[in-house]
């Protein structure tokens, strides 16, 4: 692991990203912060993984090394490890179950305003851009955090990405540099820029993937509270799942897409 903010590689484990977080001169208490939201995002994505093979826990470390470098305050790294408890877009049954319960657990320990950005971003589809009108963000906290996921995403799994998929951030990550500019986010754009050029620099062939046609696995998890009891989880064919009488279920495709 290199030097964290060198355009090429970012924290993708919490170790990794206090480290790098007191090299920037944070507090103990902004630390504590961070850790906290660390450990409170296991509940919302203990055990998924992207679609590249890489733990969404090592992706949320990665988001917030990267507004880290951009001196972002505690509150936006708390919204980075908090990021895909709602998902992206639309959602419909068991999904829609999992995205309510999700809510209510960062509205008890967040309050109603991380929520709120949370949904924000959550309306922001996958492969969205964030707005910019007369040379200001229209929503400053999502635009950053959806240009950090792409500068995030490249650099550190540009080689596992389909060319396809790779193309897309690509031109996402070129488009966000204009707009962070236009935006008065330099620092932002350069690392846009530096992210483009990295994925530009891959030339590896389709990825062998495993054929989805099957359809992806449904990752059932149940839990209760106090917070300290214990969670478990099960991994199940989508046709053989069926709703119990549970206080508390949620559920979350393990290809997950932030």
């Amino acid at each position: 692991m290199t030097a964290a903010g060198d355009g090429t590689s970012w924290a993708q484990t919490n170790t990794q990203l206090i480290r790098n977080l007191r090299g920037h001169g944070w507090s103990e208490d902004d630390l504590a912060r961070v850790r906290r939201a660390h450990v409170f995002s296991g509940l919302v994505t203990g055990g998924l993984l992207r679609h590249t093979g890489r733990s969404v826990h090592a992706h949320l470390a990665g988001v917030a090394d990267v507004l880290a470098s951009l001196d972002h305050d505690p509150t936006l790294l708390e919204a980075a490890f908090l990021h895909t408890a709602f998902g992206r877009g639309a959602h419909r049954g068991m999904l829609s179950v999992q995205r309510r319960y999700n809510r209510r657990l960062v509205e008890r320990e967040y309050g109603p305003s991380m929520a709120s950005l949370l949904e924000r971003f959550a309306v922001l589809n996958v492969g969205g851009l964030p707005r910019v009108n007369g040379g200001t963000w229209v929503d400053p906290d999502v635009a950053v955090l959806q240009l950090a996921n792409v500068v995030e995403e490249l650099d550190t799994s540009a080689e596992f990405l389909t060319p396809h998929h790779r193309k897309d951030l690509m031109e996402q990550a070129l488009e966000g540099a204009r707009l962070a500019r236009e935006a008065g986010s330099q620092r932002l754009a350069d690392l846009l820029e530096a992210s483009a050029a990295n994925g530009a620099a891959i030339s590896t062939s389709e990825p062998p993937w495993v054929d989805m046609r099957i359809g992806q696995p449904l990752r059932v998890s149940v839990g209760w509270f106090p917070p300290g009891a214990r969670w478990f989880a099960v991994m199940l064919p989508r046709r053989l799942v069926r709703l119990v009488n549970l206080s508390w279920l949620r559920t979350r495709l393990s290809a997950d897409r932030s």
